[in-house]
């Protein structure tokens, strides 16, 4: 007897909804055809029901992409990441998993009419009518809500207890181009490529260079399936090339710490590597149909370090001859005379719309199509195409690209940078207050004093900023050295660690910690502690109690 299984529909689908549409097209790295190759065995002749009825999709002797999509996509809907193995009773779990993880580097590329935008994030949202043709780029972005998701690909634990799927080694080696590192490895390096953070309550160490080339992936992949499909069946349209900010809201809900504050400056990072690979590696042939970039919510909150980013990315597409534009602007609004052509934040677990009525940017965006997505489903739209694409690794200029952006600033640039605005401002604060002061009748000495004691808050502000520059790799040493370390500590050193973890508690107790390790010469022994009541890492907090009693 065959091995069986079930694709579930999605929400508001049904079988009769068919969207014959032999335009549609699935594209994946040439890679993925391998190692399709590698779990087609366990596959082979397996029967799903679909939706509960009296149908049935099987997959013959070799997987197809079709075929990848129609199984792996195949709940009706998955807001939680959890995955559904119930859907899969005959395959191993590892399997299941390496199924969602190899769809994760699928698009779906497609037409459809769009006949409104808006209404995300939720229905009272207003909806604009536009019944405007549009390309839709159906993307997964890499996935931190449960820990089988695609996310632990770029993360490690002391343990390495993450679970695996059958495909995790031929994944990060295509992706990255290298091994995936140790623990032990990561802990040691001092590059800065290493985020500290949390990960469903486990503590894990986030890969900035592997999250850079998932993205710079997707990107390249996403901006080679559109301008492919657009030369194919509309030569005479040029594309507003829309990249959307995935994989940064719900589907990093269960990431914490330094990792998920970084999230979105690695996430535009990754962006930037990958133009520069599309723009500077690959050939014109597979950019020629995109006039115009667009990333749309990348710097809500107006971060410094994006803003640099986003910058070298509109220097390189105005050298290019590229239309670049980073606003808010709905995904089908129509902001360019170029045609509409989005990426989609989708789901490695559902079709394209997910849970449908407006609950998510997938949703919203099927919702406002008027074919609500069903062309972009398997199941709805048998025509569909498959296609298989080169996409080249990250050059190994690319680390120098990121030291470069991001390297640390120094006092005199910080204080240009970053603190002009307050100096001036205490500047003038002063100046106001010793002219009031002696319109009053006072001794300018004391208007002196007050604007001094101003400056003096600045001043403390910089020390801050000084010792904070230094956490992160006094933080690694101290990691790498834990066991044998406290049998060395003196005295003035494990007063240091008492002062770390009253650091955590309140500005004073920092400020106070400043002057204690520059008086004692142990800055490795006063960030452990620091980082430790930070953290809230037990071991680490262990270690530092059991060097001096801190009441």
């Amino acid at each position: 007897m065959s091995k069986q299984g079930f694709i579930q529909l999605r929400t508001k689908q049904a079988l009769t909804q068919l969207a014959k549409d032999p335009e549609v097209t699935i594209f994946a790295p040439l890679w993925v055809k391998t190692a399709l190759e590698k779990v087609s065995a366990e596959l082979q002749d397996m029967r799903f029901n679909v939706g509960e009825s009296k149908c049935y999709y099987t997959i013959n002797k070799t997987m197809t992409l079709i075929d990848l999509v129609a199984i792996a996509r195949a709940e009706s809907v998955n807001t939680t990441g959890i995955i559904n193995f119930s859907q899969y009773p005959d395959i191993s779990e590892a399997t299941v998993i390496a199924l969602r993880d190899l769809v994760k580097h699928c698009v779906i590329v497609g037409k459809d009419v769009a006949i409104q935008y808006g209404g995300y994030p939720n229905l009272s949202t207003i909806r604009f009518a536009l019944n405007q043709e549009v390309y839709i780029c159906d993307l997964p972005g890499l996935q931190f809500q449960a820990l089988n998701n695609t996310g632990r690909h770029v993360l490690l634990t002391e343990k390495g207890d993450l679970p695996k799927g059958a495909l995790d080694e031929d994944i990060y080696l295509n992706t990255v181009g290298e091994t995936k590192k140790t623990y032990q490895q990561a802990i040691a390096d001092n590059s800065g490529r290493f985020l500290t953070g949390f990960f469903k309550n486990t503590a894990v160490i986030f890969d900035t260079k592997a999250f850079h080339a998932f993205v710079a992936q997707d990107f390249v992949l996403s901006a080679q399936a559109l301008n492919r499909h657009a030369k194919a069946h509309n030569p005479q349209r040029s594309l507003n090339f829309k990249f959307l900010k995935y994989g940064a809201g719900f589907f990093a809900e269960a990431l914490k710490g330094k990792a998920r504050e970084e999230l979105d400056v690695h996430l535009t990072l990754g962006v930037l590597l990958g133009l520069r690979q599309l723009l500077l590696v690959q050939s014109p042939d597979t950019y020629s149909q995109i006039k115009r970039i667009e990333l749309p919510f990348f710097n809500t909150a107006n971060n410094p370090k994006i803003q640099r980013i986003l910058d070298k990315i509109a220097l390189l597409c105005k050298q290019k001859g590229i239309e670049f534009a980073s606003d808010k602007n709905d995904a089908l609004a129509p902001t360019s005379t170029h045609m509409t052509a989005t990426t989609n934040c989708s789901d490695p677990h559902a079709p394209t719309g997910n849970e449908m009525n407006y609950g998510s940017v997938d949703a919203a965006i099927a919702e406002n199509l008027k074919r609500k997505g069903n062309n972009f489903s398997p199941i709805c739209n048998p025509e569909m195409k498959a296609q298989y694409v080169i996409v080249q690794h990250l050059g190994h200029d690319a680390e120098a690209v990121i030291k470069n952006i991001l390297k640390p600033t120094s006092l005199l640039q910080h204080i240009k940078n970053r603190k002009w605005s307050l100096l001036v401002a205490t500047v003038i604060s002063a100046a106001i207050r010793v002219e009031s002061l002696l319109w009053l009748g006072l001794r300018a000495s004391w208007a002196t004093c007050l604007s001094v004691g101003g400056l003096v808050l600045l001043g403390v502000e910089l020390i801050q900023w000084l010792r904070d520059s230094l956490k992160t790799k006094q933080y690694k040493n101290y990691k790498s050295k834990e066991v044998s370390l406290p049998e060395t500590l003196t005295d003035a050193q494990r007063e240091a660690f008492a002062m770390g973890k009253e650091a955590a508690q309140s500005f004073i107790a920092q400020a106070k910690s400043c002057f204690m390790w520059q008086g004692y010469r142990s800055a490795n022994d006063y960030y452990a502690g620091y980082q430790a009541s930070l953290l809230n890492d037990e071991s680490l907090m262990s270690t530092v109690k059991n060097s001096k009693k801190i009441k």
